[in-house]
């Protein structure tokens, strides 16, 4: 994982050097704090005309997870310069002792493609990609089809003395059309074991080039509210990490306040606090001898308040009481503070760069109320329609904030159910074998079976729980406001 900063402004042709633009110094310091591992630099012109020369700069930090060693970024190559923030999980055979980043460069050196975009489709996981032909002088970028990884566009500003573009934007692909087949499977439990199968399989490619973690850390986090979409994730981790090692469960709960007339001090025992203690007993239950860490992160009224206008900037360009709400969890989530028990109950910061996020189930698999509501109103087409917007919604409205934020203490998120591979799987699926939303409980109906079988069976029953209402960060952001409030926009700060 690393973070990228590309600017290309109009420079006089003579001047010796240029003074850093206002925009730049900005990001240099959330770059930097995505990848603690390297910074460093490229630079160089490309004449215009007699009077002007284009500059182009760019910056890339690394937070160094692939490999025997850092490979320090942006990476020279003989055709050009090149920033990778991402993973390769397959389509180039990546050893466990190799650096993805150093065998994209090598094989962008080694092709003759005059668009290097072209080897990209090949590829399956996270990225976003930078690439300067030096050769023909042209700037190539693009994102992952599902936009895993955060890439921006900043405006340029017509006003200002000097211009300056400035990389930071989705490119959003078009993702395969869900499929519907009104057929009913009769054998439920082969679906079930080749979902389980196919989504280790995703698990596994996401956590199996992961340095390993000094004796008593965890190498790898799972943002943890208790639900069936985490847990049956953290069950699978276990299947893919040595038996010694510990697997940290990230709970955050945000205050409760008293009642005005009471002396109480603030409370944590939100929804997502209680149903994450109730998972974990049956995670110990199913896997008895790993050592769970469930880290309880708790964060105050007074933190949000501290803490608000850096998430404000990190979550921009999305800007709702709504989008706040969601923010605030991943934030202090992305910090990894909190308290877990050891010999007693103490402060403890986890130090796993990678968190698996469970995002990506509701959308595929009728998760929401709204999935259900339109199920009842229109039927089967209905439901497709609103399962289809929200995949398609899911790189605006989810995944490029989400990496902002989370990466912004040095961490790397992670999303086993958005392998490219596994979401054209359940496309390929029937609904009836995924959801019955006819009756109660039948909301991701597959992956429940799927929990039940890994010994999680009242987690398997669990109802969804919007994770600002289960940890309570609607009440900091504000969104527990009336409906029409609820996605206004915040004002500036």
């Amino acid at each position: 994982m690393c973070g990228i900063s590309l600017s290309l402004r109009l420079v006089p042709h003579h001047s010796s050097s240029s003074v850093q633009d206002h925009l730049s110094k900005s990001l240099e310091a959330p770059i930097k704090a995505r990848g603690p591992d390297s910074y460093q630099t490229f630079q160089t012109r490309i004449p215009l005309d007699s009077q002007w020369d284009v500059e182009l700069t760019l910056s890339v930090s690394v937070l160094s997870l692939r490999g025997t060693g850092t490979v320090r970024q942006p990476v020279v190559t003989h055709r050009g310069v090149l920033a990778w923030n991402g993973q390769i999980f397959q389509g180039v055979h990546v050893g466990k002792e190799d650096n993805d980043t150093a065998k994209l460069a090598e094989l962008i050196d080694s092709t003759d493609v005059d668009d290097p975009r072209a080897l990209l489709p090949h590829i399956e996981g996270p990225y976003a990609f930078v690439f300067f032909d030096t050769k023909t002088q042209t700037l190539f970028f693009q994102v992952d089809p599902l936009s895993r990884r955060s890439l921006l566009i900043h405006p340029i500003d017509h006003n200002a003395p000097m211009q300056t573009f400035m990389l930071s934007s989705t490119r959003v692909e078009s993702l395969s059309r869900l499929q519907d087949d009104p057929r009913v499977s009769d054998d439920n439990e082969s679906h079930v074991a080749d979902f389980l199968q196919r989504l280790a399989s995703s698990v596994r490619r996401r956590i199996e080039n992961i340095p390993n973690p000094r004796s008593g850390d965890a190498r790898v986090a799972v943002l943890f509210s208790g639900g069936v979409d985490c847990s049956l994730l953290a069950a699978l981790i276990h299947r893919f990490i040595p038996a010694d090692e510990p697997i940290d469960l990230l709970n955050v709960a945000f205050a409760q306040l008293p009642d005005a007339k009471s002396v109480d001090l603030p409370r944590f025992d939100v929804p997502d606090r209680l149903s994450g203690r109730q998972s974990l007993g049956e995670l110990r239950a199913a896997c008895p001898r790993r050592q769970w860490r469930f880290v309880e992160i708790n964060v105050s009224q007074k933190e949000c308040e501290e803490h608000r206008s850096a998430v404000m900037d990190l979550m921009y360009p999305n800007a709702t009481e709504m989008d706040l709400s969601l923010a605030y969890p991943l934030y202090f989530a992305s910090r990894g503070q909190g308290h877990a028990q050891a010999e007693a109950y103490e402060p403890y910061s986890t130090a796993a760069k990678v968190y698996i996020s469970g995002l990506g189930a509701d959308e595929q698999l009728a998760g929401y109320a709204r999935h259900r509501g339109a199920f009842q109103r229109d039927g089967i087409g209905g439901l497709l329609d609103e399962l289809q917007k929200d995949l398609d919604r899911l790189p605006t409205r989810n995944l490029a904030r989400d990496d902002r934020l989370i990466s912004s203490h040095g961490r790397e998120s992670r999303y086993p159910y958005l392998d490219l591979s596994f979401v054209t799987y359940l496309s390929s699926l029937p609904l009836s074998i995924k959801c019955d939303l006819s009756r109660e409980g039948g909301d991701k109906a597959l992956l429940r079976a799927a929990a039940a079988k890994c010994g999680l069976t009242e987690t398997s029953q669990r109802i969804k729980r919007a994770m600002q209402f289960g940890t309570r960060s609607a009440k900091m952001s504000g969104q527990d406001k009336p409906r029409a409030k609820r996605g206004q926009q915040l004002a500036n700060e």
